[in-house]
């Protein structure tokens, strides 16, 4: 046996000499860091096994940071890989193979605690998807689950599961194929057993002793050394598979085994001083041996507490057991190191060793490593071709110095000895230091006022809020759970409703996308409000002087919360290699990724967390492996009496040791300062003037030691190594053309543009690999700007220090690094940023360096190929497509803010504002970037974006902004950009401009922008097909008058449009003919072509009226029906509504009834006629309106259809109907030529009355339409039965348009209504002006709301009396003689009515003050006798004696009346009062105050006698006297 790690052999003092290890470890150069995959806790569960007993209580998992958290190796087959977690009796299976879209799992429920450590393993057939995984319970059971891999994502179903009734407590366990497992007890008894028989009993017992040896162990009971660990190591020669076994007696067994037999092949014993012996109890704190055999089962590592043992497993496994295993102890990487964790890849084993309060991962190489594949990798990463590196060694060293050299051991001669010794890894741990090592030195006085930096202080306060949140948010760093646990704990300022908001920002699967953006607002609130900035003034935040303290405070006190939660998730528990991940981890960028790997290794190791995974890559670029180096330095300083002079040493190249310089200065004056000094640097300030400044805060005590490392300044050849730096600096920075070859297409790798038939794939989810590759390009792309901040930095000091030394040189290098510093520093910014709508990936946040490795991915011929994306790929136009076609706006900010494309920039903010709905900025900031149009539609072109080829480019761009509006739904804005680009396209290219004022002309129409569409259909060359559907679209919006902004040649086309539309059929209400008779008028009458305006509307009235001749409405029956005997009416407006319109009884009934009754006396033919009269009624209004604007007041028009020869007008008849007085209306007018009549305004008016009463009473089914054999009703019966219903002014106006007697057709039956009204209660009479509610009410009261009567207190009888007298009032007028005698004769015909109906009632004022004020009282006066009412007829005659009274004084006083009582003085009918007064007073009977009354009106009557008697003589002797 020989010991690794001290130079490949044997070490002669025992390996405990310094030449052989130093104190705290080995200084090398870094090739292979930690990157993080994936959390746990962001996985999605898939499924659920349950292998529990019905009715029993399912098992709660441990939490993450529990001790009985394991996990089983990681389990590879078919390309897939995946690994169990285990706490408890719960046990998770985790995909977590690079092709999986999202990181899923599959929870198995056990009935008892797994066994910790040993209690999970799995075995598959070679060659087929199928794998099983068995379970080892503490009940000393096992389960089983099947897993397929044949489909896109694992199926996973319950196995076999079976008891173990084996005597002896197991202490280790293996399995070794489906339904077999190797069990080893703590007796000694190693068994091969079958679960097929659903009981894991009997079974092959493997063992080496004979036949009578273990007879006579079985007789004296002695048992053997425990089995402390097995582990299968792949198929025997024969049917069986091999086992390799560890037992505590320090023998390592190789075994053939079978379900029926099986055979020792080899055998090795550990030295006692390589710690074997052990001894652990089945479940308990740890296991005692592992056994790790590798993935290409030629080696194997034994893992004991105290050392390792590799052993060489024999590829010849045709052997008879007395052959012994070669087996090599593992040298400790320090002085007290042990093994921890141990994994085998094909040529390294990487192990975690523990001591002396240290923890670190180590490789330690088992064969000789590829140098040359090594630098092949190195000069790929770095984008410098073969030839250029041949033809320049110092180029060539320069950019693989340290990939894979040796380290170099002194011996004890003082020579360097090349050694095979362990190389550390940068771990996350160790990239922790180094995050927390950048912000411990923020000095909050150099961030408050950064040098050089323009711009308020307000500007510079949110930049170090950004920064300190981008810190916490740094990719890879904590898990979401742990920054949202930072918050919650944090945020007692929010209460619970806050807390609550932050909760949701944890959601794993399907959280939403909205997790990105709150997550980081939420973070840069919080820090607001510890520093006391969130609501203060702009004033107060630039004026405090504690500001800058503050931020860093609150920003350094919530990361430590963060690293605090984090915690919890960061213990490694398991260590496993992976084949699936080794192309993704150990390719550089730039070459493609295939079978295979740098270095040897064919499996890249896996490290697997209580919280996470990660895995272990290569370091390929040179600026990433000279900063790691230096920041492990950093690190092992702490453990070991290292200087910065070692680091130094680590290389002779000139280059490094300016690298390095570089790097300890920042250390020294705070690169978390000079970082946010940058990120404030405005656009267009040079990197240079930003950092000269901090080179005067390095510490006193440092500067010793910065002098020390800037030796190098002596050298002779400093001008040429420096060439040589800025060289790699350029290859590095500003690539030339890098172009990959797959199969037969080609990748332009700095635009990730593909060749024709290879398409991208970025969608519609990521996959794991997409996360790991996004994950390396932003820690190279982190170094990297780390590498050029330093520099410049540099440069500065040796400006300042040495400025004699090479001037030239570094100038040249100073510009170069003030041209990419702030470039790259943006970009990287934006690497990191979290993209919001990456598709459905429910683990980690996806940044925007994923999304670029995902572009990077395609399929070409069915197989899937994956390039490594260049960090300089990122700077490319193409990267900033692909995030703005996922709206990551604030990586595309970042990016654009040191880019030299406004335009650009320009168009990336009107983008976000058009997502973000401010629709006003984003159109001028497309229209700002129209300038550069031609610029953006060839980036837009280059980036794949939906941009039209055959245009000029600046059609094309507006083009491709409308379909953005389209693609939102903004038909308007999208026109818009249309109509400039028809604009913009140029004349002579007709079919384009025609195309474009097409689309502009639609888009117009469909967001209802009818003036934009008249005049773009100006534009239009063939306009008849567009004008037609523009037609269609005013007619249904209304807005026909639009067209008259056409020219006469469209408009023309538009009105003979619609005039045949009008005529192809009826004008039924709701149809287009309809619809076009309607448009013609509000087109002629837009236009003041009245005239034209005015036969339209005759024409549609015509048409509407041989419409009702096809109508028949049914008379509806009469009735005796008591009053309000049916349902209450309906209420609304009876001119709209036919089914709420009264109906009449005929009249035969009471007039209130007929007005309750007539909601369901509505049928349907009275329904089908009710539009068309309505319409008739508009057709009539509209004539009304503009035959009255015309000069004329006329109208010519055809003759009626039918009519032959012109008939008197008798309208008066009272057997004619209403249709025959419409009859005569249309032919008796005045004939012109014999085929025209004329029309005028009083004729409209006369018919307009007609239709109105016709379409109150359709109502009823009685005085509508009917057929033409049918008799229809009189006018005057008509004008009776709308007076019926309370509609008296509709009914008056029937009457005068046929010269009807007022009284009978109108008044005599509304009074009616009003005598039955007072006798009812208010509320009943209520019913019947509600079923007028709305217009109508104005044809039936005085004044009306159009609910109620106006000035009646709201009682409906009361409106109806006003009306009455507002009616009688008005009849009549004008001058003296019959116009007076008409209207006396009315009110005299009202007051019998009265007298009739209330005999013992006085008559209302206004019917007495009219009759009595003039030579009506005598008319009066025979009434009040005619109904025996004598004290009335005493009291007119005492009024009329007062009026003559009154007109002798005025006679006196020079003024005389025009008449008195006196004239035609009714001498007999007084005479037949005095009479009629002096029986009633000799009447026997009655009462006495009846006969009181009639004395006293005797005696009156007696008196007022005497008066006229004096004024008749006095009146006789003036007129003697006159003559």
């Amino acid at each position: 046996s020989t010991r690794l790690g001290a130079g490949g052999r044997a070490c002669a003092s025992g390996g405990g000499c310094a030449a052989c290890v130093l104190e705290g470890g080995e200084m090398n150069w870094v090739s292979e860091r930690e990157e993080w995959l994936a959390e746990w806790g962001g996985s999605r569960r898939l499924k659920e096994i349950s292998f529990l007993a019905a009715g029993a209580a399912a098992p709660r998992p441990a939490q993450d940071d529990s001790q009985d958290v394991f996990f089983s190796e990681v389990i590879e087959t078919c390309g897939r890989s995946l690994v169990c977690r285990a706490a408890g009796a719960v046990v998770d299976v985790f995909d977590i193979s690079p092709s999986a879209e999202s990181l899923v799992s599959w929870r198995v429920l056990l009935p008892d605690v797994v066994v910790r450590d040993i209690g999970i393993s799995a075995s598959c057939v070679p060659g087929e998807p199928t794998l099983s995984i068995v379970f080892l319970t503490k009940v000393v059971s096992m389960h089983a689950i099947d897993i397929s891999l044949a489909g896109p994502v694992p199926e996973l179903r319950a196995g076999a599961s079976a008891p173990c009734r084996c005597a002896g407590t197991p202490s280790a366990f293996c399995a070794l194929g489906p339904a077999l497992v190797a069990l080893g007890r703590r007796d000694g008894s190693l068994r091969v057993v079958s679960l097929r028989a659903g009981v894991a009993e009997g079974g092959c017992e493997l063992s080496d002793a004979s036949l009578l040896k273990r007879i006579a162990q079985g007789l004296t009971r002695n048992a053997g050394p425990p089995v402390l660990a097995l582990a299968a190591a792949g198929a025997g020669a024969g049917q069986g598979m091999c086992l390799l076994s560890y037992t505590a007696d320090g023998r390592i067994g190789l075994w053939e085994a079978s379900e029926r037999h099986g055979r020792l092949l080899a055998s090795a014993s550990v030295p006692g001083g390589a710690g074997g012996g052990g001894d652990t109890a089945v479940g308990g704190a740890g296991q005692a041996a592992r056994l790790v055999v590798g993935a290409a089962l030629a080696k194997a590592c034994l893992v004991l507490p105290s050392t390792a043992i590799l052993i060489e497993l024999p590829a010849d496994r045709r052997l008879d057991g007395s052959s012994a295993l070669a087996t090599r102890e593992v040298w400790p990487p320090f002085v007290g190191a042990a093994p921890r964790l141990v994994t085998l890849s094909q040529g390294s084993l990487w192990g975690l060793w523990c001591g002396r309060g240290r923890e670190q991962l180590y490789r330690l190489a088992l064969e000789e490593p590829d140098v040359l594949a090594w630098e092949r990798g190195a000069l790929d990463a770095s984008l410098i071709r073969v030839e250029d590196a041949n033809a320049s060694p110092a180029l060539r060293r320069a950019a693989t110095e340290g990939c894979c050299s040796r380290s170099c051991l002194a011996t004890a001669t003082g020579e360097e000895e090349e050694r095979a010794a362990h190389r550390s890894v940068l771990t996350l741990f160790q990239q922790e230091e180094v995050w927390r090592g950048e912000e411990d030195g923020f000095d909050a006085t150099r961030t408050a006022a950064p040098p050089q930096v323009a711009g308020s202080s307000e500007k510079v306060t949110d930049q170090a809020i950004r920064w300190w949140a981008g810190r916490a948010l740094l990719p890879g760093r904590f898990p979401r759970a742990a920054v949202v646990t930072a918050l919650q704990d944090g945020s007692s300022w929010g209460g619970e409703r806050r807390r609550s908001s932050l909760g949701s920002l944890n959601g794993g699967a399907g959280a939403g996308e909205r997790r990105a953006g709150d997550l980081r607002a939420a973070v840069e609130e919080h820090l607001r409000r510890q520093a006391g900035i969130l609501g203060a003034s702009s004033a107060s935040r630039a004026a405090s002087s504690s500001l800058a303290a503050a931020i860093g405070s609150a920003g350094a006190e919530f990361v430590r919360r963060c690293v605090t939660a984090a915690q919890r998730g960061r213990q490694v528990c398991a260590l496993g290699v992976s084949a699936a991940w080794a192309p993704h981890a150990w390719r550089p960028a730039g070459d493609v990724l295939g079978a295979g790997a740098e270095g040897g290794l064919s499996a890249c190791p896996v490290v697997l967390y209580s919280g996470g995974v990660s895995c272990i890559r290569a370091v390929h670029h040179w600026s990433e492996r000279w900063w790691a180096t230096c920041h492990l330095f950093r690190d092992m300083a702490n453990y070991a009496k290292i200087d910065i002079e070692h680091l130094l040493g680590l290389s002779t190249l000139v280059e490094w040791k300016v690298c390095v310089t570089g790097w300890f200065l920042s250390q020294c004056v705070g690169s978390a300062n000079i970082g946010l000094a940058i990120c404030s640097m405005p656009h267009g300030t040079s990197s240079s003037s930003v950092v000269q400044d901090f080179v005067q805060d390095i510490p006193e005590n440092l500067i010793k030691h910065v002098k020390k490392c800037g030796q190098w300044l002596e050298s002779p050849s400093l001008a040429t190594e420096t060439e040589t730096l800025r060289q790699l600096l350029q290859y590095t920075c500003s690539p030339e053309q890098w172009k990959v070859s797959v199969l037969g297409h080609s990748l332009d790798a700095l635009s990730g543009t593909w060749s024709p038939g290879a398409v991208p794939q970025g969608g519609p989810g990521l996959r794991l690999s997409d996360m790991l590759r996004g994950g390396i390009a932003a820690s190279e792309g982190e170094n990297t700007c780390a590498l050029l901040r330093d520099l410049s930095l540099l440069g500065a000091y040796v400006a300042r220090e040495s400025p004699g030394v090479c001037p030239l040189v570094w100038r040249a290098m100073t510009e170069q690094l003030d041209r990419h510093l702030p470039l790259y520093a943006a970009v990287h910014r934006s690497m990191g940023m979290h993209i919001a709508s990456a598709g459905a990936f429910p683990g980690p946040l996806a940044r925007a360096s994923d999304l670029w490795a995902a572009h990077f991915r395609t399929a070409v011929a069915g197989r899937d190929v994956v390039v490594r994306a260049p960090l300089a790929s990122m700077r490319a136009l193409q990267y900033a497509l692909l995030l703005m076609r996922h709206e990551s706006w604030e990586a595309l900010r970042e990016w654009c803010k040191h880019q030299e494309m406004a335009a650009f920039s320009s168009y990336v903010a009107a983008r976000e504002w058009l997502v973000g709905g401010f629709l006003d900025a984003a159109r001028l900031g497309f229209e700002q970037a129209e300038g550069a149009a031609e610029l953006l539609v060839q980036c837009l072109r280059s980036g794949g974006q939906e941009v039209a080829d055959g245009p000029p480019p600046a059609v094309a761009y507006l083009q491709h902004v409308a379909g953005l509006y389209a693609a939102r739904g903004l038909a308007d804005d999208e026109g818009r950009f249309l109509r400039r680009a028809a604009e913009a396209a140029a004349p002579g290219d007709g079919p384009l401009r025609q195309r474009l004022w097409t689309a502009v002309f639609e888009r117009a129409v469909q967001s209802d922008m009818l003036e934009d569409a008249c005049d773009v259909l100006v534009s239009l060359e063939h306009f008849e097909g567009h004008l037609h559907a523009l037609a269609q679209k005013m007619r249904s919006s209304g807005r026909v008058d639009l067209m008259l902004r056409l020219p006469d040649k469209h408009r023309s086309r538009f009105i003979n449009n619609l005039h045949e539309h009008a005529l192809l059929s009826s004008p039924t209400p709701g149809s287009d003919s309809l619809l076009c008779h309607n448009h013609l008028y509000a087109l002629h009458f837009s236009a003041q072509e009245y005239l034209k305006a005015a036969s339209i509307a005759f024409t549609l009235y015509t048409a509407l009226g041989h419409m009702l001749q096809s109508v028949a409405v049914e008379q509806a029956p009469g009735g005796d029906a008591g009053y309000m005997a049916n349902a209450q009416p309906w209420t609304g407006d009876c001119i709209s509504k036919p089914s709420e319109v009264p109906s009449c009884t005929g009249g035969t009934g009471g007039a209130m009834t007929a007005a309750v009754e007539g909601v369901r006396g509505a049928d349907a033919a009275s329904a089908s006629a009710w539009p068309i009269l309505e319409q008739q009624r508009s057709a009539l209004l509209m004539l009304l309106s503009a035959l009255s604007l015309t000069s004329e007041r006329v109208l010519l028009a055809p003759p009626p259809q039918g009519a032959t020869a012109p008939m008197a007008v008798d309208s008066a008849s009272a057997g004619g109907s209403l249709e025959g007085a419409a009859s005569t209306w249309l032919a008796g007018v005045e004939i012109c030529g014999g085929n025209l009549r004329v029309v005028s305004l009083k004729d409209v008016e006369q018919l307009l009355a007609v239709v109105e009463a016709r379409l109150v009473l359709c109502g009823d089914g009685g005085a509508g339409v009917a057929p033409a054999t049918t008799k229809l009703d009189s006018p005057a019966s008509a004008a009776r039965r709308v007076a019926e219903l309370g509609l008296l002014g509709l009914a008056l106006r029937v009457a005068a348009a046929h010269g009807l007697d007022p009284w009978q057709s109108a008044l005599q039956p509304f009074l009616a209504l009003c005598f039955e009204a007072d006798a009812q209660r208010p509320e009943k009479t209520a019913l019947v002006a509600d079923a007028a509610r709305g217009p109508a009410q104005a044809l039936m009261f005085v004044r009306s709301d159009g609910s109620e009567a106006l000035g009646a207190g709201g009682d409906a009888a009361r409106g109806w009396w006003q009306a009455l007298e507002h009616a009688l009032k008005a009849s009549g007028g004008g001058k003296e003689g019959s116009v007076h005698a008409s209207k006396r004769r009315l009110y005299s015909l009202a007051a019998e009515e009265l007298l009739i109906r209330r005999p013992k009632e006085s008559l209302p004022e206004f019917l007495t003050k009219v009759l009595s004020d003039g030579p009506s009282w005598v008319s009066l006066l025979r009434l009040f006798m005619k109904h025996g009412r004598l004290e009335d007829a005493v009291d007119l005659l005492t009024e009329q004696v007062q009026h003559c009274v009154g007109a002798a004084r005025l006679k006196v006083l020079g003024s005389e009346r025009k008449w008195t009582p006196l004239q035609d003085f009714p001498v007999s009918l007084v005479v037949q009062l005095q009479r009629a007064v002096a029986a009633a007073k000799a009447k026997d009977g009655g009462s006495a105050a009846d006969r009181s009354k009639a004395s006293a009106c005797a005696s009156e009557l007696e008196r007022n006698l005497a008066k006229f008697g004096r004024l008749l003589e006095d009146a006789e002797r003036a007129r003697d006297s006159r003559h």
